[in-house]
């Protein structure tokens, strides 16, 4: 499989673009907080909408589409009026009541996942077997649930990349803001920090690609990689003003 995929000049250039994208990402979360940089981040989904519809063929519905242009809205929002705020060491106790949290969570969507995918099996079986009227007719039911079953797989597939995606860049940002802030107490060892947060990043971002992937497999990658660019925004936003004790803007103006 790796050959086949090596052996790719399109899969070639997306690898190289992915890890362009994940360095521009690590040198951000270096210089900025990880509840602005996720949101900002975001922007992606314009350039995914359009090569999904022209390159896949892939059709969104209008709410679908307004669902885009309202989160692409929200992302540029963010940017007009983020700041920098001075940075402060992680709260311990709420970093692991979200990790628990979130460990929750991805237990229920890998739940949902696995039911519709036990779906979208019988509607496959229906359709290799279905012969005569009332065959056909069961089929046609069948084939109905195996659609809404796919439409859950990429919200919950999508929504568990959106998680890793987005523990991926706080596990940076926290490896790298430890680094920073303990190194002038504890020295040499606390740089050691930075590429610990770095190596659990690559972890999740591993898993998250994986996720995304199975979600694509069975429904729409615009649909799935919106959903996941959404909650990557929610838990990268959620995780920083909590975990981390990053801070909402305080003025309303746009920056210049």
């Amino acid at each position: 499989v790796m050959r086949r995929y090596a052996g790719s000049r399109l899969w070639r250039i997306g690898l190289l673009a992915d890890v362009g994208g994940a360095l521009c990402l690590l040198a951000a979360l270096s210089m900025a907080p990880v509840s602005l940089i996720q949101p900002v981040s975001g922007c992606g989904m314009a350039i995914l909408a359009v090569f999904s519809h022209f390159y896949l063929r892939e059709e969104l519905q209008a709410n679908e589409r307004a669902g885009v242009v309202v989160a692409m809205a929200g992302t540029v929002g963010v940017g007009l009026t983020a700041e920098l705020f001075e940075d402060s060491l992680p709260a311990t106790l709420a970093s692991l009541g979200l990790l628990c949290g979130y460990g929750g969570v991805f237990a229920l969507l890998e739940l949902q996942i696995r039911r519709a995918c036990s779906a979208l099996a019988r509607d496959r079986d229906h359709r290799n077997v279905a012969a005569g009227a009332e065959e056909l007719a069961e089929a046609s039911a069948a084939a109905a649930t195996a659609a809404a079953a796919a439409r859950r797989v990429e919200l919950a597939a999508g929504a568990q990349a959106g998680l890793l995606f987005g523990l991926s860049s706080a596990a940076a940002r926290t490896g790298l803001l430890l680094s920073q802030l303990l190194v002038a107490e504890y020295g040499a060892p606390a740089r050691g920090l930075a590429p610990l947060g770095i190596a659990a990043s690559v972890g999740f971002s591993a898993s998250g690609i994986f996720a995304q992937n199975r979600g694509m497999k069975e429904g729409r990658a615009i649909v799935v990689c919106t959903y996941a660019a959404m909650v990557t925004i929610a838990t990268g936003v959620l995780t920083g003003l909590l975990a981390l004790n990053e801070q909402v803007p305080r003025r309303h103006r746009l920056r210049r």
